[in-house]
């Protein structure tokens, strides 16, 4: 619930801190938040947090502290916020010409120290007041000699469109010219490969590496992916070893087909290329007892020797393809790869539970899982059932004490799940001298038993499945994780039962 989230992590604190602010004779009397970007999160996210934040901030008239936010216009949300009767609104198109012109002139002249005023002229008359430009061809240039920029300056000056998407095709036609410089001078098979590098920066779940996008890749080094990202060192940078883009617009830019014309990224088909590399990383790198674990007689917390062993028969790579798999899966529109998905569960999915329950990311499995039972055309086919059957026991295992100790995973977990269906059945096959167990027909065994202090008077699941919540007879509410069943939060002191 975002609205109780910012009662209590801003609105609270801030009314609390007010006698703390008063008695300090230094403290500035009025604050300014600056909330810039959350409407770059993917779908509508951005825009359902902005409005749930405003709307917090609008109720409480908060004393001594005003902010500042920004975003891309939504008419629905200039609505809403229309009706408030605090605030106030600035467009950008409001800005003067003359007034963006002379700030993109002043950073230029300080960024580009270098530059003859009629080269910054130029400049600025190429940006039309898109501050976004003047940022990217800033970096763009830095790294050229004054000879060479005054020659990119002339043809990017003389390639200004006059149509009415401007600033579109402005940015178009300076990231063209950027990657025409990065990769423009290779053979097509390394054009294709160097190329790929940029995708995957791109399509990656998380921000990573280059070693592990090169990796995903099938390359050994990373010395190709450091060159892509050193000569697009315009639109990526570089932190904490991770590789981010400076604005949106460049990765909405290469995945628009008519906007970046032979530098378009097929999301479907480049997606569909790291689906398989993930799963072809975890067939490699994935085994049974792949932590080399003496005892099932030891819990993992209480093994001295488990954490190292881990990192080191889990490399980095192995980790990324364990936790995002689901992630290339589901952006992957295609039907080809059935048969990577079937091989999957024959068996590889189990060590796949055991590598996440090892990693203490066990409760992921059952979603990773289920949204792969009703990917696209799978639902209803045989391939989602196994997929959702190998979900049930992925709750079965994680919310129970077995999971303490991960060799249980398959004396205890797998010996006694009841349930004789595929992909199970194959996988009891596999282990022929796990204990057997039999329960009466018809008597199903719970997936998860959780344990109250206090007998349960009331139960129910949250609207994404994920959490549990329940009320108990001592007047306390407790919220569970759906998937391990482990205690998340109590809350005491309910009165009405």
């Amino acid at each position: 619930d975002v609205d109780t989230q910012l009662e209590s992590l801003l609105i609270a604190p801030w009314k609390a801190s007010k006698l703390a602010r008063c008695a300090e004779p230094s403290a500035p009397s009025q604050f300014l938040i600056i909330i810039d970007a959350l409407d770059e999160i993917d779908g509508h996210e951005g825009f359902k947090f902005l409005r749930s934040l405003l709307n917090v901030i609008h109720s409480h008239h908060l004393q001594d502290i005003k902010f500042f936010v920004t975003s891309r216009r939504e008419q629905a949300l200039e609505t809403h916020v229309n009706s408030f009767t605090d605030r106030e609104f600035y467009h950008l198109e409001w800005v003067s010409p003359k007034e963006a012109q002379a700030d993109i002139r002043t950073y230029l002249s300080t960024e580009l120290p270098s530059l003859h005023s009629d080269d910054v002229e130029k400049l600025v008359t190429t940006a039309a007041g898109l501050f976004i430009y003047a940022a990217t061809i800033t970096k763009y240039l830095a790294k050229h000699h004054p000879q060479e920029q005054r020659k990119l300056i002339e043809w990017l000056s003389g390639a200004m469109p006059s149509h009415h998407s401007r600033m579109t095709a402005l940015l178009d036609n300076l990231y063209h010219q950027i990657l025409s410089d990065a990769f423009g001078d290779f053979e097509e098979e390394f054009l294709l490969h160097r190329q790929q590098v940029l995708f995957t920066l791109l399509c990656t779940a998380v921000r990573t590496s280059t070693l592990i996008v090169s990796q995903l890749l099938e390359h050994d080094n990373a010395d190709i992916a450091d060159e892509v990202v050193q000569h697009l060192h315009a639109v990526l940078y570089v932190e904490d070893n991770k590789v981010f883009w400076y604005h949106k617009s460049f990765a909405d830019f290469l995945f628009d087909k008519t906007r970046s014309k032979k530098f378009w990224c097929h999301l479907d088909d480049h997606h569909r290329l790291l689906t398989r590399s993930c799963f072809q990383i975890m067939k490699k790198g994935l085994q049974f007892n792949v932590a080399s674990i003496p005892s099932s007689f030891v819990f993992n917390k209480d093994n001295p020797a488990l954490v190292t062993m881990v990192e080191q028969r889990i490399s980095p790579i192995l980790k990324y393809s364990c936790q995002h798999w689901d992630h290339h899966l589901l952006l992957s529109m295609s039907n080809s790869l059935g048969n990577v998905l079937e091989e999957f569960l024959q068996l590889r999915v189990l060590f796949w539970i055991e590598a996440m329950n090892l990693m203490g990311l066990n409760g992921l499995c059952d979603g990773m899982l289920r949204r792969a039972s009703t990917r696209g055309r799978q639902k209803k086919s045989a391939l989602a059932n196994h997929f959702a059957e190998a979900a049930r026991f992925a709750v079965y295992f994680g919310g129970s004490p077995a999971s303490l100790s991960t060799p249980h995973l398959y004396i205890s977990a797998l010996a006694t799940w009841p349930s004789n269906q595929e992909p199970c059945k194959t996988w009891k096959n596999h282990f022929p001298r796990i204990p057997a167990f039999a329960s009466p027909a018809g008597n199903e065994m719970p997936l998860m038993v959780i344990k109250t202090e206090s007998s349960a008077n009331v139960v129910a699941f949250s609207s994404d499945g994920s959490h549990i919540v329940s009320g108990s007879w001592d007047g306390s509410v407790q919220v569970w994780d759906a998937s391990t069943g482990q205690e998340l939060k109590v809350m005491d002191g309910h009165t009405e039962r």
